[in-house]
């Protein structure tokens, strides 16, 4: 895809997604592109907030989203610059900074009570400006940071954008413009990486030692770094710095451990003898030797931190907070090099064995875990019924890792196998790992776990998934028909909210109305008919109907936070709420437009598809033992003898088979057992 491609799509989804919200062109842009900076991991979340007014002295103010970021204490604020013109503007820095200091200036506003003063009570920005002047006045806000979106592009003779400060807070600016969205869109890893420059001052060089002890594809190193230098980084990156899974566990233990802030500001002098240090990840660095011949640490590239997230959060918070003094602090830090091609599948593993002190066990999952191989074959092989006048089915494209689907579309070399490849998969028919996740969890009735953001809720929902996996079956063909009618439920019931103006939480009343759907099912004992929602790929008028009752319901209950104190944002992540709505939507009736089933008919479609699922778990599990062949048996007994990981009877078992399976088909049962076996020898090291 050309970049001229990529825009184009860009400005054609957001003109269809503003027409189906009866809303603006540049609003429906924001919206996408703010989606985007959530999967690239710039935000946690993406919260519209459409703003234009007046302010003193009749100063411009401009806003479109934002989100508090509670993992770094920061508020970030999205401004978007759309021209949806055919050919690409270019941004220059007068513009940009014009379109900065129109933010700047909500922000200010909102600090002085102005907007307060003059918006309108019910409008986003007026709660979004209280928000922020609370948090301001509670000394809560460490940062701000602004970022600019949009379908220009940056000229080349702007560079860096400086650093400023909003009434002594930092205040750092980021430009997404159409160029870098394309090139994040398109890497390999499916992110803007991290370059992290190393402080030149000899008092803050990061010695380094590499370790003789490498592996193909990695390199170890040991270093040591100040507590005043690793501070800067977290303040400059925030939570990005952290690998997703040490953000989304540091969130749950507290950023700030109150054993590391007393060292740190009573005893600064021990703080290496009494921490643990930080073990981080990177796809590349850079070594110099300084003038005393020592190897100094001078960059990393894609650095994450996979292990010490708190003891880095601490420091910073620390700073800031309690204005300790880090010069003495020293830090030592385990780095693992690993190549660029591999990171998105190695990081994981290795923030998982480093923080298996706090159980992060496989139920980290990504994208190697068999429940995603699951998902992905079962999406490749499901064909979705047409839609409306259409006569071709359609498939909806698992994204087991992230950019499989542009990295499918771009092994087709020629435009008309392109054309065929989105026929087939289009691109509205993504389900990401993320959105999965957000679905399901909010069916389950963690509404409020789905408003913490796609990481934490990710994690919630593996951990689900993980407790059932011995029982596999239950993850087989209805069960992705399902998936995909969630998914159908979840957009109608954001195009309801956008239609009753709660545009700007959208997301989350469509989580929490999802939940109470599901609720209000369990308690009559019926299920939705899942099957007429998958063949007609939509959902009835009667579910929307449903929808409808339930978000006038419920979102009235959402926007009541019962204290002032508290960001809107923020209520929404509390099972408090969920627990209010619970107790209110109690007096919803389902309609009897409503196609449901009785729990009895409901579960034998379910057990239908697991016995389906279990033949074809057998059929699976036959083949992979015969591919084996004799030598593949004979040379797994030769390791397991070594390595002694399997009983006597199961040397037994795999002797008896090795001995003559070119020319045996095992039984289901004796396929099981043989695959376990290897599968055993697989998690202990074992290479096949």
């Amino acid at each position: 895809m050309e970049l001229s491609d990529f825009r184009n799509s860009l400005i054609n989804n957001a003109i269809v997604k503003a027409a189906e919200e009866n809303g603006f062109t540049e609003q429906s842009f924001a919206g996408i592109v703010g989606d985007y900076l959530v999967k690239y991991e710039e935000l946690s979340s993406y919260n519209p907030c459409h703003a234009r007014m007046n302010g003193p002295r009749n100063l411009n103010l401009k806003l479109d989203g934002y989100e508090w970021d509670e993992d770094d204490d920061s508020f970030r604020f999205v401004i978007v610059l759309f021209s949806g013109d055919p050919e690409i503007p270019v941004l220059n820095k007068v513009l940009a900074q014009k379109q900065f200091k129109s933010a700047i200036n909500f922000v200010e506003s909102s600090i002085s009570g102005f907007i307060q003063q003059n918006a309108e009570p019910a409008s986003d920005h007026y709660h979004l400006a209280r928000d922020i002047k609370l948090q301001y006045e509670q000394k809560k806000i460490s940062r701000f940071r602004f970022y600019l979106i949009t379908d220009y592009k940056l000229s080349e003779r702007v560079r860096d954008w400086p650093e400023g400060q909003i009434n002594t807070i930092p205040t750092d600016f980021r430009i997404w413009d159409i160029d870098r969205l394309f090139n994040v869109e398109n890497s390999s890893l499916g992110y803007d990486p991290i370059l992290v420059v190393f402080d030149s001052n000899p008092a803050n060089e990061v010695q380094i030692l590499k370790s003789k002890s490498t592996a193909d594809k990695y390199e170890g190193y040991l270093a040591m770094v100040s507590g005043n230098l690793l501070a800067n980084i977290y303040d400059e990156y925030g939570s990005r710095l952290l690998e997703g899974n040490v953000r989304a566990f540091l969130s749950s233990r507290g950023k700030v451990n109150s054993g590391i802030r007393k060292t740190i500001k009573e005893n600064p002098g021990m703080f290496f003898a009494y921490n643990n240090g930080i073990a981080a990840t990177a796809s590349e660095i850079k070594i110099i030797k300084n003038e005393a011949g020592e190897f100094i640490l001078q960059s990393a590239t894609n650095f994450q931190i996979v292990n010490g997230g708190q003891t880095t959060a601490s420091l910073a918070t620390s700073r800031w907070k309690d204005k300790s003094d880090l010069t003495k602090i020293m830090v030592p830090m385990k780095i693992s090099v690993v190549d660029e091609a591999l990171a998105s599948e190695i990081t994981p593993n290795i923030s998982r064995y480093a923080n298996s002190q706090n159980k992060v066990s496989d139920s980290d999952l990504w994208s190697n875990h068999p429940f995603h191989l699951r998902i992905e074959k079962l999406s490749r092989q499901t064909l979705a019924p047409s839609r409306g006048t259409s006569q071709i089915g359609t498939y909806w494209f698992y994204e087991r890792s992230r950019g499989q689907y542009l990295s499918e579309l771009n092994r087709n070399h020629n435009t008309a196998a392109q054309r065929t490849f989105t026929t087939q998969y289009p691109n509205t028919q993504i389900i990401t790992k993320e959105v999965l996740a957000k679905v399901e969890n909010s069916w389950l009735g963690y509404p409020f776990t789905v408003c913490m953001g796609a990481q934490k809720n990710f994690m919630r929902f593996i951990k689900g998934v993980d407790d059932k996996w011995d029982k596999n079956e239950s993850f087989n063909k209805f069960y992705f028909k399902q998936i995909v009618c969630r998914i159908l439920l979840h957009d109608e019931a954001e195009i309801i909210s956008v239609q009753h103006s709660y545009k700007s939480i959208k997301a989350h009343a469509a989580n929490y109305a999802i939940a109470c759907l599901s609720k209000l099912l369990t308690d009559e004992k019926k299920d939705l008919d899942w099957n007429s929602i998958w063949k007609a790929q939509a959902v009835s008028e009667g579910c929307k109907e449903q929808l409808n009752t339930i978000i006038n319901t419920i979102v009235p209950i959402m926007l009541n936070t019962g204290n002032d104190a508290v960001i809107i944002t923020e209520w929404f992540k509390r099972e408090l709420l969920w627990n209010k709505i619970i107790e209110k939507i109690h007096n919803i009736k389902l309609i009897d437009s409503l196609e449901t089933k009785s729990q009895r008919d409901a579960q034998q479609d379910v057990n239908e598809a697991i016995e389906e699922q279990k033949a074809s778990n057998s059929i699976d599990e036959t083949m992979r033992a015969m591919a084996i062949g004799r030598d593949g048996w004979q040379k797994l007994i030769q390791w397991s003898k070594t390595n002694q990981i399997y009983s006597y009877s199961d040397i037994s078992i795999l002797e008896n088979f090795s001995s003559f399976s070119s020319n045996r088909t095992p039984s289901a049962k004796q396929a099981r057992y043989l695959i376990s076996l290897l599968d055993k020898a697989l998690e202990a090291g074992y290479d096949s």
